[in-house]
């Protein structure tokens, strides 16, 4: 996508942020390299959108009130809709997503790995049972540390999530100067 569809492009502890709105609602956020431009917000929702992340990121309890557009397949909502009742902080297993749900472990990761709204809705919250998991389908590299800086952000406490985390990993992302 280019840099012209994004509403805004910001900096955040997590890197750079391409914001997507369309029609007045959030339609898609995008994890960014730090060389991209920034780019100021270009209406009042992306405003509006900007803001509230910019709040998360200073305290992770300040929570989103905004109005979305997700385009996925019935099953993908049905998972988002799911992740949206975890409170911060709160995680759960791909497992008991999917026994909940009624579908498999792996169908709840490729819907996790589909949101176009990461953040907002919060698939970092879910994780596996043998460590982390994954996120935005990564496995082991920069997009598993976000996940993990989000969790820590939101208070995990990673000594006692018994597995749930990869201790090996670190706890910060590169600082965004």
């Amino acid at each position: 996508m280019k840099q012209s569809n994004f509403s805004a492009v910001i900096d955040s502890p997590i890197g750079r942020l391409a914001i997507i709105v369309r029609h007045e609602k959030l339609t898609g956020i995008r994890f960014l390299d730090r060389r991209t431009g920034l780019a100021k917000p270009d209406g009042d929702m992306a405003a509006r959108v900007v803001s509230q992340i910019q709040a998360y990121f200073a305290d992770p309890d300040a929570g989103f009130d905004l109005i979305c557009n997700m385009q996925g397949t019935d099953f993908q909502k049905k998972i988002w809709c799911r992740l949206t009742k975890l409170k911060q902080g709160q995680t759960l297993f791909y497992g008991e997503v999917a026994h909940e749900l009624g579908t498999s472990p792996r169908a709840v990761g490729n819907a996790c790995r589909a949101n176009p709204i990461p953040i907002v809705v919060p698939c970092h919250r879910i994780l596996s049972k043998t460590g982390i998991g994954g996120y935005d389908g990564d496995r082991e590299t920069g997009k598993v540390n976000i996940k993990h800086w989000l969790l820590v952000h939101e208070g995990v406490d990673l000594g006692s999530s018994v597995n749930r985390i990869d201790k090996s990993l670190p706890s910060v992302m590169p600082s965004s100067g």
